[in-house]
């Protein structure tokens, strides 16, 4: 089992046997020639027949290291190759789950896997699992990890104890996997930690999604969280934005080390901390609480800087509008890439003057937007599948892509003139990359006949495409250039799969 598509880092489904299915390339035309997008360099597969296990974010290091993160339901070995005595690649959940974080070398080898949780024991599916949402890596190979515990949890020496039903941890662990530090947030309810950066100074900027009772007005709302920790571990600043539907799911840093803060909202919140200013962004329509999508700029010291709002419209096609952001990047400069879905019809110009509508072609559209420094449209396009979960860009301001699609008609639509892929499966995956002015400059997808999703995405400073993901039931071939195979199989569960891409 692994999780599904309905929201970000939530993604929960069953794999079916099926046949192979290979990658396939999209070709591009460059001066009337024919040229393969990427070559395939390696591919590591990891699972068994008993676990049951989620990926629901990766990192790569400056070595080539690779570092994944989810939740873990059984018993998972994750060196499948290689029987070691001391069994330090085998982890199982103390409860019903446990968060895990794992390291992989550069040359796939097993470098070693930590388990973080308690003994909590779900009492029913509306339950949140224990589980890392967000992983990063600093400069010195120290690793960090946010997501959710239940009652009191371990992370190695430090013991975390709960204020409600749910609270969201930060933890940093070092190079060898020994966690050194351990924090928890939240509130009397239910708490999320979704994601989390890490600046050029070693400050780790938490995000996620806190849910209470309104007595006044008799709903459940929810608030967007921003905490931020120092090197060691201590607070620096919290800030929060409330409202029906609000939550963050994504962040980043640039190298100023400002914050980029992703997610959804509705009403009418103020998105500055400051309690004498006030800077709103407004859901429009009466379809508003179906949520709209925001990127928040603040500074290092939690100082507003701007917000720029995707607005949801009325349409006629759907009962309403819904927009949910799973992931965002930021570059060096301060542009901006964010990805999710939408249904209906939404504006992704945060001008107010403009409005920048993408086809509604499908159940749910998966989107790819970048915004400028100040917060601007730079482009908005479609992604041609069911749901964008991780961007990425290069060295030179290139966009990369990756999610799902699914088997409705017309199965995987890149546009700009590229053939459209039916998937053979209940989900395939998709790879694209978009230049620095949003033209499509290549895709790639694969999958086999369960649901399959891409949901970690990096590229290093020459070019590498490290591709992290859930694959499910029969073979696959991972090799894109279709000139060899690279095929693996899984017969039982979903398994991970870490996939290295050389551009040709």
């Amino acid at each position: 089992m692994w999780t599904s598509f309905s929201s970000p880092r939530h993604r929960h489904s069953q794999r079916l046997p099926g046949p192979r299915r290979a990658l396939r390339p999209i070709l591009t035309t460059l001066e009337g020639r024919i040229v393969l997008s990427v070559a395939f360099d390696s591919v590591l597969t990891v699972g068994n027949d008993t676990a049951s296990i989620s990926l629901t974010d990766s990192a790569v290091d400056a070595a080539g290291n690779t570092y994944v993160t989810g939740n873990l339901q059984a018993t998972m070995d994750f060196d499948p190759a290689n029987v070691r005595a001391d069994g330090s690649d085998i982890l199982s959940p103390r409860g019903t789950s446990d968060a895990y974080v794992a390291k992989y070398n550069a040359d796939n080898s097993f470098a070693w896997a930590r388990s973080l949780g308690g003994d909590y024991v779900r009492q029913s599916n509306l339950d949140e699992f224990e589980k890392g949402n967000g992983i990063r890596v600093d400069g010195a190979g120290n690793v960090y990890v946010t997501g959710t515990f239940f009652g009191q949890a371990d992370f190695g020496a430090f013991r975390l104890t709960s204020a409600g039903d749910a609270d969201a941890f930060v933890a940093k662990l070092d190079g060898s996997g020994g966690v050194v530090w351990a924090k928890g947030w939240g509130s009397s309810e239910q708490d999320v930690g979704n994601d989390l950066a890490v600046d050029g100074a070693g400050n780790v900027i938490s995000v996620g999604t806190s849910a209470y009772s309104d007595p006044v007005k008799g709903w459940i709302a929810n608030e967007s969280q921003v905490r931020k920790y120092g090197p060691t571990g201590a607070a620096v600043w919290s800030a929060s934005f409330a409202g029906p539907t609000h939550g963050a799911y994504g962040v980043a840093t640039d190298a100023a080390n400002n914050i980029y803060v992703a997610g959804r909202f509705s009403g009418n919140p103020d998105f500055n901390p400051s309690p004498k200013k006030a800077n709103y962004a407004s859901a429009s329509g009466s379809y508003s609480n179906y949520g709209s999508g925001y990127v928040l700029k603040l500074t290092s010291a939690g100082a507003y800087g701007w917000v720029s709002a995707f607005q949801t419209r009325p349409t006629q096609k759907t009962s309403g509008s819904a927009l949910t952001i799973f992931d965002i990047a930021a570059d060096a400069a301060g542009d901006v890439a964010v990805v999710g879905n939408f249904q209906g019809e939404i504006d992704f110009n945060p001008s107010a003057s403009v409005d920048t509508r993408l086809p509604d072609t499908r159940l749910v559209n998966g989107f790819v937007v970048k915004l400028t420094s100040n917060g601007s449209l730079a482009w908005a396009r479609h992604t041609g599948g069911d749901g964008a979960a991780a961007v990425a860009f290069d060295a030179a301001g290139a966009v990369y892509v990756t999610g799902w699609f699914s088997s409705a008609a017309p199965g995987f639509s890149p546009g700009f003139g590229l053939p459209d892929t039916p998937s053979h499966g209940a989900a395939d995956v998709y790879l694209s990359k978009y230049t620095s002015a949003g033209n499509l400059a290549w895709a790639v997808t694969f999958g086999g006949a369960g649901p399959d999703a891409g949901h970690g995405l990096s590229v290093d400073a020459s070019g590498i495409i490290y591709l992290a993901g859930l694959w499910g039931a029969g073979t696959t071939d991972f090799d894109p250039t279709l000139q060899g195979t690279q095929e693996r199989t899984n017969t039982a569960f979903g398994d991970l799969f870490l996939l290295k891409l050389r551009q040709s």
